[in-house]
């Protein structure tokens, strides 16, 4: 966004840096929200896949989400249909919450890290028993503006998948971004 924010500057400088400075600022608000329109499109659009698909195949979601705040499910339930698909959602944020209600061993939060494989695994495997449904998703990560505790950079993501058949995770490092483009780019890789 910084780039384009400098060649905003360049094209339009002189006019807008003069007596309207404004303006400019007018300009990279009306860019901003232009980008974040997009990303919602993106999200929305992957989250009527997933809709979608699991309502073709009769399968219900359930999902824990700590970097994403709440944004899986949102996305989800934003969907006419979802209903049928969406089984809930638990926001596990705060290390209490991975621990009393996730029932993640603080052993191993202090061990690997909240933003970590195992620890993300572990979380799909306990929504399990809380949220009964077909597939589980589970995602931790740092959305900055520094790192976690135990040296995760900003933009690194983990998320598992869980079905009847095998749990699947994965992890993944995204460009460091402003926050809630993090958080949007974390959002679309789950979905």
């Amino acid at each position: 966004m910084d780039i384009l924010f400098n060649i905003l500057i360049k094209i339009q400088g002189n006019i807008l840096l003069g007596d309207h400075p404004y303006l400019l600022y007018d300009s990279y608000l009306f860019y901003k929200e232009l980008s974040m329109s997009n990303e919602h499109s993106k999200i929305e659009n992957l989250a009527k896949d997933v809709v979608g698909q699991a309502i073709k195949q009769r399968l219900t979601i359930a999902t824990t989400e700590s970097a994403t705040g709440g944004a899986i499910s949102n996305a989800l339930t934003n969907i006419p249909g979802s209903s049928k698909i969406f089984a809930g959602g638990i926001i596990c944020y705060r290390q209490e919450v991975k621990e009393g209600v996730m029932q993640i061993p603080s052993t191993l939060l202090e061990e690997q890290g909240a933003v970590s494989l195992e620890v993300t695994t572990s979380l799909v495997n306990n929504l399990a028993n809380l949220i009964p449904s077909d597939l589980g998703v589970a995602i931790t990560g740092v959305a900055g503006p520094d790192l976690d505790d135990h040296n995760n950079p900003v933009g690194t993501l983990f998320i598992a998948i869980r079905s009847h058949l095998a749990v699947k995770s994965y992890p993944l490092l995204l460009p460091s971004q402003e926050r809630t483009q993090l958080k949007s780019g974390f959002t679309q890789k789950a979905l």
